[in-house]
């Protein structure tokens, strides 16, 4: 396994931890609309990766990386879309906080930049999206963790 597929896969695990998050599902690595039978959810996905070697025999890289992480929710008749989406913002933003980052990682940093979005189509869906800033290192020649 790579060091970013690690990386993205400890996230969505941090997210979905050893408590539900309600009706919703956590995907990583998909980029795929909320079903219609689904009130919540959240998408974890890689955005890049730049690496730099570290050396001057190039035996280590070290990686500046995005993940975006989006938190989505359906109002309903009586709640709109951004109080649907508050509560999963915010345990979905906890979870992450308190992730133990996977061997090699320098550092993870959840950026302070929340952007929303409100789509009415059938029913109110709000979207929040942030990053995770990430530096990891590996080896240079096979991407696994340094």
């Amino acid at each position: 396994m790579t060091a970013f597929l690690a990386l993205s896969s400890a996230a969505a695990a941090a997210i979905t931890g050893a408590t539900a998050l309600g009706s919703g599902r956590v995907l990583r690595g998909r980029d795929v609309a909320m079903p219609k039978a689904d009130t919540r959810g959240v998408r974890v996905n890689t955005l890049r990766w730049v690496g730099k070697p570290l050396d001057l025999g190039g035996d280590t890289m070290q990686w500046d990386g995005t993940v975006l992480i989006t938190v989505m929710a359906r109002g309903t008749p009586d709640q709109d879309a951004e109080a649907a989406i508050d509560d999963l913002l915010g345990e979905t933003w906890s979870r992450l906080a308190g992730m133990t980052p996977p061997a090699g990682c320098n550092s993870v940093t959840l950026d302070p930049d929340i952007r929303f979005s409100v789509d009415d189509a059938d029913a109110s869906v709000a979207t929040a999206a942030f990053a995770l800033s990430i530096t990891q290192l590996t080896a240079s020649a096979a991407l696994t963790a340094a």
